[in-house]
């Protein structure tokens, strides 16, 4: 790593979310109205805040861009919170893991951080999301994308230290507060257990996969039962009912490919149940 020119000890990263006619939405909106909130407060002296986001085919402007303007428009006082130079823009991802991966490499290649002294790591999002990684986190650290944010800085000397603690995390409240929207969090919930799938697939675990598939099973199942007995997912009962069939299928006897295959449906229908049940869509 070249020399530092900067000494940042605490980084922001606010995670991105799908634009809409190029412009956020209110879970966006949210994500950066906490963060107006919140700078004025914060040690600007020593800190760095990174947006993450990418454009999609059918945007014109990156999510990253799009926060960053969205800030500077509507609290130009918090952002000049923060000192020139330490606003670094992540606008390549699409989805959150390419998120964490790319800001670890903006945050690198930046040189803000002193080599070797602990810089504090603090995710923005919505409060189901930053649920969602840390329980990950938690269950499956093996598929961690914090573990991975804290591997990949640690290869060029920095020292990131990131919570475990939702509370140490800036959390911005889902703001769609509908049938729709609950519908939406359930739906996240499955996320917990592609995750699994994708760490036995890879085959990351070293250790007792009938212990490693409890927790994210438990969670998927009882999301499964109450996104069926919501009215507003009656048109979506047989791609549930197929997602559980996939959960009760995947056990630990199956091979490789035959696991590999319902990864493939798994993620196909999830990823479909989370576009038809966001309202932002």
């Amino acid at each position: 790593m070249d020399e530092t020119i900067e000494n940042v000890t605490e980084v922001v990263v606010v995670l991105g979310k799908r634009l809409v006619d190029n412009q956020l939405t209110a879970e966006g909106r949210s994500r950066i109205e906490t963060l107006a909130r919140l700078l004025p407060e914060l040690n600007c002296d020593a800190l760095a805040v990174i947006f993450c986001g990418g454009r999609t085919p059918d945007q014109e402007v990156s999510e990253a861009q799009a926060m960053l303007s969205y800030l500077t428009t509507h609290f130009p006082k918090s952002a000049q919170c923060i000192k020139p130079g330490r606003i670094l823009l992540e606008d390549r991802s699409t989805t959150t893991i390419e998120n964490i991966a790319n800001a670890s490499a903006e945050l690198i290649e930046s040189r803000l951080c002193v080599v070797g002294s602990p810089v504090t790591v603090r995710l923005l999002s919505n409060d189901y999301h930053i649920e969602r990684i840390i329980e990950i986190e938690r269950l499956m650290p093996e598929q961690g994308l914090l573990n991975y944010l804290k591997l990949e800085a640690h290869k060029v000397g920095l020292e990131l230290v990131v919570s475990l603690d939702e509370a140490q995390h800036i959390v911005a409240t889902y703001p769609n507060q509908t049938s729709l929207g609950k519908a939406f969090l359930l739906v996240d919930q499955l996320t917990t257990y592609r995750v699994y799938l994708e760490g036995r697939v890879a085959g990351v675990f070293q250790r007792s996969l009938m212990e490693v598939r409890e927790q994210p099973y438990q969670v998927a199942v009882i999301a499964l039962e109450q996104l069926l007995n919501l009215p507003v997912m009656r048109q979506h009962t047989a791609t549930l009912l197929r997602l559980r069939e996939i959960i009760e299928q995947s056990t630990l006897s199956l091979d490789s490919l035959q696991l590999e295959q319902l990864l493939v449906e798994y993620n196909q229908r999830l990823l479909a149940l989370n576009r038809s049940t966001d309202p932002e869509n």
